[in-house]
């Protein structure tokens, strides 16, 4: 058919173009890594980068998550009673002012972080904190150290990190902007499973879907505190959307997504096109279901009256 043949050609000049490139990136993030099947996703993309000469960038869900995943050894599922920093629990240490104790905000804390290019950096405290910290509670448990910056050259060196002092990392940019922080984590060998699951077929969407996300205004649960970046969080979606779901513009409803209720206002975005319309969480706080869940769901709502 022409339509095909049209695909087709598409197809051909797409691989000319990629023939042509010195380098082909793929970036991958959180709507990824709560999938289902994501690990055998993940083999997916290893052999791609190792075969087919992609360079696969793996974009962390929020601040250090590399770092964290990196470090510590993570269960499945949580079992008994649980401490959660920055993330709901049944004892929750929190900057954000939702906790049972507050913790310091990132620009009052000193130690390092690692960046999504898998470089370690320095970050130093821009703002005084008179509260407890997270090393006051290592050390009154017993892991005795002044300091949380003493344990930067105790990172685990089979993870890729340094043996280096915190005091001794470059933290710098020189006049032509080229960046000296830290260092990179060293590349390590690992054995690996290529073995790819068979494939599924997809499980079908039909009808109108809600996608939780940020927004570009609120990135982070910190945000939503300031009061000149106060926003009531609205589901937005096209005139198709509307269409489908027989929703009209202004209009209040009511869904439930893993257990959490969302209270919305729908609004028509024009610009937009399709049945998927997207569902800010950011004002979900802690509760927020947008780390622990794949981020599409079908969407069952009910009106609000008045």
């Amino acid at each position: 058919s022409a339509e095909s043949n049209v695909g087709e050609e598409e197809l051909e000049d797409l691989a000319k173009s990629l023939k042509r490139k010195r380098s082909i990136s793929l970036v991958v993030g959180a709507d990824l890594y709560a999938h289902p099947r994501a690990e055998n996703i993940a083999r997916m993309l290893a052999l791609l980068e190792r075969y087919a000469g992609f360079s696969i960038i793996a974009v962390p869900p929020s601040t250090n998550t590399l770092g964290v995943a990196l470090i510590c050894e993570l269960d499945n599922e949580a079992e008994g009673k649980t401490v959660g920093y920055n993330a709901k629990a049944n004892f929750v240490l929190s900057a954000s002012g939702d906790g049972d104790i507050d913790m310091p905000a990132l620009n009052q804390q000193e130690g390092t972080l690692t960046t999504l290019d898998k470089r370690v950096v320095p970050t130093n405290a821009a703002v005084s904190y008179g509260g407890y910290a997270l090393n006051d509670i290592a050390t009154a448990l017993g892991l005795v150290s002044k300091n949380t910056i003493n344990y930067t050259a105790k990172l685990p060196q089979d993870r890729g990190y340094r043996a280096e002092e915190f005091d001794s990392l470059p933290d710098y940019f020189d006049t032509l902007g080229n960046e000296f922080r830290g260092y990179y984590l060293t590349e390590m060998s690992s054995l690996i499973d290529e073995q790819i699951d068979e494939i599924e077929e997809l499980d079908g969407y039909d009808g109108i879907v809600a996608y939780n996300c940020t927004t570009n205004e609120q990135r982070a649960d910190y945000i939503r505190s300031a009061d000149n970046m106060e926003q009531k969080a609205q589901l937005v979606g096209s005139k198709q959307f509307a269409t489908a779901a027989k929703l009209s513009d202004g209009e209040s409803i009511l869904f439930t997504i893993d257990g959490i209720e969302f209270d919305r206002v729908f609004r028509i975005d024009t610009s937009m096109k399709g049945t998927i319309a997207l569902n800010p969480v950011i004002d979900m706080g802690l509760s927020s279901a947008l780390l622990s869940s794949y981020r599409f769901s079908r969407l069952k709502f009910q009106r609000v009256d008045g």
